[in-house]
């Protein structure tokens, strides 16, 4: 085992390492920082990678936080891209001022930060400062909000390029799909109090639950480099719809208690919740398109507008008038409004 992967092959410990030293001459370059954490899959040493002969390339993301008490002199956004560009990968960089560490809330990213996360410059103590939650006590909120980021970019594989070839290997989509079945895993795991920030603890804590399924456990053999890569297809999508739906049924079902979970009372449900009272609208939208496939498949998805102003932008529609109308035909045909 590695440092950054399951891998015992130096050369992937060290191609990490170039990219992340990379990364941090980069952030110094920027701002004058208190320490810079590798977090995510690299960060709890399983990361996932592809060797093809001579040739190493890493899979996930790069998950930086950058600790200081200043602003880097350029946005945080631009530097990101600056960055993913160079290691032509997606590096995804968050800011903490270092005095806010220890009132850090209990969230799914700072237990990740506090069990499963690197100082790869600065103060190696950081991280002690990061308080120590028992992951038995995740909120239920967790589990969800993480279902529901999962659920959007699944729906964002649906756009029109992939729907013209359905029976081509995507990618993208086979990388949300894995997404998906991993964080299914994981909230079940948080809703039943049995959630470990490693995928390895997760995956054999699955075993032990009554709702674990085939899918979940590829999903994360994926998540882990184990195997070779596998890749579907729309085809593959449809297909497994109704398995794929049932599954985000029952996480709602598990949180809320519910035997015969519909779409009207999980909504009634979920807006009673307080934790969720900005997400609502956006609830009502992916749970639309899970419960009826062919409206995901019938229109055209921009991964730009999805994560804009929801849901009035979720589909490119011609104009607001015809968003409404299909606004209201959603609502009407899913028993919404009588």
């Amino acid at each position: 085992m590695g440092r950054f992967t399951l891998s015992d092959n130096a050369k992937v410990d060290a191609k990490i390492q170039e990219d992340i030293h990379f990364i941090v001459n980069k952030i110094l370059e920027e701002i004058d920082p208190v320490a810079i954490i590798l977090a995510g899959s690299f960060g709890r040493g399983e990361g996932r990678v592809v060797v093809r002969g001579e040739t190493i390339e890493p899979q996930n993301d790069y998950d930086i936080l950058i600790v200081s008490k200043t602003k880097p002199r350029i946005p945080v956004s631009v530097l990101a891209k600056s960055l993913s560009s160079g290691v032509r990968l997606p590096v995804d960089l968050a800011l903490k001022h270092p005095d806010r560490i220890s009132g850090s809330p209990l969230t799914l990213l700072n237990l990740d930060l506090a069990y499963g996360a690197q100082v790869m410059w600065g103060e190696s103590s950081v991280i002690q400062k990061f308080p120590r939650y028992e992951a038995k006590n995740l909120p239920k909120s967790e589990a969800l909000l993480l279902l529901f980021h999962r659920v959007e970019g699944l729906l964002t594989a649906l756009d029109s390029k992939a729907l013209e070839i359905p029976e081509l290997p995507n990618v993208y989509l086979s990388t949300q799909l894995f997404h998906y079945w991993v964080a299914v895993g994981q909230a079940l795991l948080i809703l039943n109090g049995q959630y470990d920030v490693s995928y390895k603890e997760c995956q054999k804590r699955l075993k032990n639950l009554p709702v674990s399924s085939q899918k979940m456990a590829m999903a994360f053999d994926q998540k882990l480099g184990r195997g070779m890569p596998m890749l579907f297809t729309i085809q593959d999508f449809r297909r497994d719809l109704e398995e794929i739906t049932n599954a985000f049924w029952l996480v709602l079902q598990t949180c809320y208690g519910l035997e015969n979970p519909e779409p009207f009372s999980l909504l009634q449900a979920w807006e009673k919740d307080n934790t969720f009272v900005n997400f609502s609208a956006k609830v009502k939208w992916i749970i639309a398109c899970l419960q009826n496939p062919t409206l995901a498949i019938r229109h055209r998805f921009s991964k730009q507008k999805l994560y804009a102003e929801f849901p009035k932008t979720l589909f490119s529609f011609e104009s607001s008038i015809a968003w409404e109308k299909k606004r209201a035909q959603v609502v009407c045909d899913f028993g919404w409004v009588k």
